[in-house]
C-alpha cells in the first residue's frame, strides 16, 4: 500500500501534463505571444533625408522676419495724415467733390473732399459761375454751402484752381463803369445778373455785358482771367440776352487764348457748339461735336462735356 502511494506521487505530475496536452489538442491550436516589449511607447519612424546636390552650394539662410529690433533703433515712420489724404486724392475714384462755403461762423469746416472758403461771394452764386467753366455732374443749391460733383479728375483739378479766382464781390452797380479791376468788375456784374433769378432788367444785362467785354480785352489781365471772362460773357448772351451770334463770338475769343488739347479749349468748343445748336444751326453744331469727340473722346471719356454731347447728339436713323 505504501509502495502504491509512492508510485502515484511519482507519476502524478506526468499524468497531469499528458491530460493538459490532450485537452489543448482537442480545443484547437493556440499561439501565445510571449513578446515582453508590447508595453513600450511606440516611436515615430523618421525616414532618412535624401541628399541634395545644391545644398553644398547655397549659403545659409538668415531668418530675420521675427528678429526683434534693437532698443536704440528709431521707429519706422509711415506717411503722415496729410500725405495719406493727398495720396488718396491722387487715386482714381468714381467721383470728386468740391465744397464751396461762404459762411462758417468761425467754425472749422470738415468735409471728405476739398473745401474752398469764400469771403466775398455766396457759395451758390460762385457755383453757378464755376459750373459754366468746369461743367460738373451735379451741384447742390444751398446759398451758403454748395458742392459740385465731378467724374473727371482733370475737370475737378481745374475747378479747384478757378474757385479762388471767382471769389470777388457782387458788383451791385455795374452801370457805373469798370472801376479798378476789370476782372472783378466783370465777374461781379455777372453775379449781379444771376442773383436776380429768371427775371432780370435789360439794363443790368447790358451793363454786365460791357464789364465782361472790358475784362476780355484788358491787356493787364492774365490769360486765365480773360478766358474766364469770355466764357461767362458767352453764357450771359445765351441764357439772358439770347444773342447766339454774340455768344459764339465770345467763345471764339476764348479759343484764341487756349493752346491745343487743353481743357479750356475743350470747354470753349463745347459752348460754341451749344450756341450753334440753340441758334438752329444743327449741322455746324454736329460737325464741331464730332471734332470734340475725335480730339478729346479717347482721353477724357469721363468728362461731363463728352457725356452731354453724346446725349444731345441726334440719333442716327437706320433704313
Amino acid at each position: 500500500m505504501r509502495k502504491l502511494r509512492m508510485g502515484l506521487r511519482r507519476w502524478a505530475p506526468l499524468t497531469i501534463s499528458v491530460l493538459l496536452c490532450a485537452i489543448a489538442q482537442g480545443c484547437g491550436r493556440m499561439e501565445w505571444n510571449w513578446d515582453l516589449a508590447w508595453w513600450k511607447e511606440p516611436k515615430r519612424v523618421v525616414p532618412p533625408s535624401k541628399p541634395d546636390s545644391t545644398r553644398h552650394n547655397t549659403e545659409p539662410t538668415h531668418h530675420t522676419e521675427n528678429r526683434a529690433a534693437p532698443l536704440d533703433a528709431p521707429p519706422e515712420q509711415g506717411p503722415s495724415p496729410a500725405d495719406q489724404l493727398v495720396n488718396a486724392r491722387k487715386e482714381a475714384r468714381p467721383f470728386y467733390q468740391l465744397y464751396l462755403v461762404s459762411e462758417t461762423d468761425g467754425k472749422p469746416v470738415e468735409r471728405g473732399e476739398r473745401v474752398q472758403k469764400l469771403k466775398h461771394v455766396g457759395a451758390r452764386t460762385c457755383a453757378l459761375a464755376l459750373e459754366s467753366l468746369c461743367v460738373p455732374l451735379g451741384r447742390s443749391s444751398n446759398t451758403t454751402e454748395c458742392y459740385l460733383i465731378y467724374e473727371d479728375r482733370n475737370e475737378f483739378e481745374a475747378a479747384l484752381a478757378l474757385a479762388p479766382l471767382l471769389d470777388v464781390p457782387v458788383n451791385t452797380a455795374p452801370g457805373s463803369g469798370a472801376g479798378g479791376d476789370p476782372f472783378s468788375s466783370g465777374v461781379g456784374a455777372y453775379y449781379a445778373v444771376i442773383e436776380k433769378g429768371p427775371i432780370v432788367e435789360r439794363s443790368l444785362i447790358e451793363a454786365a455785358d460791357k464789364r465782361l467785354a472790358e475784362a476780355v480785352q484788358s491787356p493787364h489781365l492774365s490769360t486765365v482771367q480773360r478766358w474766364t471772362a469770355s466764357i461767362l460773357a458767352a453764357r450771359l448772351m445765351m441764357d439772358y440776352k439770347y444773342d447766339y451770334p454774340a455768344a459764339r463770338s465770345y467763345c471764339m475769343q476764348a479759343e484764341r487764348l487756349c493752346t491745343a488739347g487743353t481743357l479750356e479749349l475743350f470747354t470753349a468748343w463745347y459752348w460754341r457748339a451749344e450756341a450753334l445748336n440753340q441758334e438752329g444751326n444743327t449741322t455746324e453744331a454736329a460737325g464741331l461735336r464730332r471734332r470734340i469727340d475725335e480730339t478729346y473722346g479717347p482721353t477724357v471719356t469721363r468728362s461731363q462735356l463728352i457725356q452731354r454731347g453724346k446725349s444731345e447728339r441726334p440719333a442716327v436713323k437706320t433704313p
